[in-house]
């Protein structure tokens, strides 16, 4: 497998804490305040919270650099929708299968092959 194809298939796979979300709401509604309590409910659920949040605002300069660096990707602002609507899980691997397959087609379009 491929590492575009591994990036993709983790995008996937990736939903699936939306489902989930979305499986909740479903059961309990929008309760906010349920979900705050729920989230900083003890030491250990706050510390999976904070990893993410760290590793979402460390996320979003790097996709606004590397999408201008790199060129012909999608908006940066795509990858910060599917983040705030789907999620980290999915937004990363979908953002670094674009990332590849763009360095992927840039260095197989400068090599130059012996005649």
């Amino acid at each position: 497998m491929t590492l575009r194809r591994l990036y993709l298939v983790l995008a996937a796979i990736g939903c699936f804490p939306l489902l989930v979300g979305l499986w909740w709401l479903a059961e309990n509604g929008l309760a906010w305040e349920q979900v705050a309590e729920l989230v900083w409910w003890n030491r250990l659920s706050a510390a999976f919270v904070a990893d993410l949040l760290i590793s979402i605002l460390a996320f979003w300069p790097f996709v606004f650099t590397e999408t201008r660096r790199v060129g012909g990707m999608p908006s940066p602002w795509v990858f910060v929708a599917v983040n705030c609507v789907v999620g980290l899980s999915c937004a990363l691997p979908l953002f670094l299968y674009f990332r590849e397959r763009e360095l992927t087609s840039e260095s197989l379009g400068s090599r130059s092959y012996p005649q």
